[in-house]
C-alpha cells in the first residue's frame, strides 16, 4: 500500500475529520473511500438508496402518450 503525503489548510482538515469521524472512519480510510468513489464505474450507494423516491414526476403512459405512434 503507497503512503502519500498531503498538505491541507486547517479549515479543510477539520471538515475531513469532522466527515471522517461522523462515518466511523480513520481520516485515512474515508480520503481513500473518497478518492476511489470519484473512479467507480458504478453508481454511489447513496444514489441507488434514492431510485424510485421522486413520486412527483410523470408517469411512464403520460410520458409515452406525448410521443405519437410508431
Amino acid at each position: 500500500m503507497a503512503r502519500i503525503t498531503i498538505y491541507l489548510d486547517e479549515k479543510l482538515e477539520n471538515k475531513i475529520r469532522l466527515r471522517a469521524r461522523n462515518a466511523h472512519l480513520s481520516v485515512s480510510k474515508w480520503i481513500a473511500q473518497t478518492i476511489e468513489a470519484q473512479y467507480r464505474d458504478s453508481w454511489l450507494p447513496e444514489v441507488l438508496a434514492s431510485l424510485g423516491s421522486w413520486t412527483d414526476g410523470p408517469d411512464l403512459k403520460s410520458i409515452r402518450a406525448s410521443f405519437g405512434r410508431d
